[in-house]
């Protein structure tokens, strides 16, 4: 095991865990073209942020706001999303932050100092964990709360690292992560016009 945690470098692990990654997470994405599972619920969601509809959801408001500006990138049309139609284009955001999880992890294992057997071996865990890869897979939340998890947990071991000026805003980023998984306490409810 490595004295102390150890500076981020680009290995060919690393490398090769991120293309493998991003492979088993974006291959055949948009098959089945049709709605699977809970999708018809955050397509929904996604255009009442268009129509400035009223919806209650339990989850936090950020995932399906990212949704809604997904959706206003690729150009897909609120009374799409709120059709029982599919939309297959909008796995591409939880395909992205799943295909994220597996650097993040091989990240955070350096950071704490562990050697590069032993990450690449925690990273390739996490690539090989069928639920992370079907849940990331469709237009749900849980890649999303995963994803900002990690990246606080990775900010906040940088931080430990930087210079002051450095480590305020690696802390910042810390800070921002989890809150951005926070439920809203009801403040992404609007009514109509």
């Amino acid at each position: 095991m490595a004295n102390g945690p150890s500076r981020l470098r680009l290995t060919p692990e690393l490398l090769g865990l991120t293309a493998l990654s991003l492979l088993t997470h974006f291959w055949n994405l948009f098959s089945p073209a049709a709605v699977v599972f809970d999708e018809a619920y955050y397509e929904q969601y996604a255009s009442a942020y268009f129509t400035h509809a009223f919806y209650f959801d339990v989850h936090p408001p950020l995932g399906n706001l990212m949704y809604a500006g997904l959706a206003r990138l690729l150009h897909i049309s609120p009374a799409i999303l709120a059709a029982p139609a599919p939309a297959p284009a909008m796995r591409l955001l939880p395909a992205a932050f799943g295909a994220l999880a597996v650097p993040l992890v091989y990240v955070i294992l350096t950071q704490l100092g562990v050697g590069r057997r032993i990450a690449t071996l925690g990273a390739l865990a996490v690539l090989l964990d069928n639920a992370l890869l079907a849940a990331s897979r469709f237009i749900l939340l849980d890649t999303f709360l995963i994803g900002f998890g990690l990246a606080a947990i990775a900010c906040y071991l940088a931080s430990r690292r930087a210079s002051s000026g450095g480590r305020v805003a690696w802390l910042a980023a810390a800070a921002f992560s989890p809150a951005a998984a926070c439920p809203s306490n009801g403040l992404d409810r609007r009514r109509s016009p």
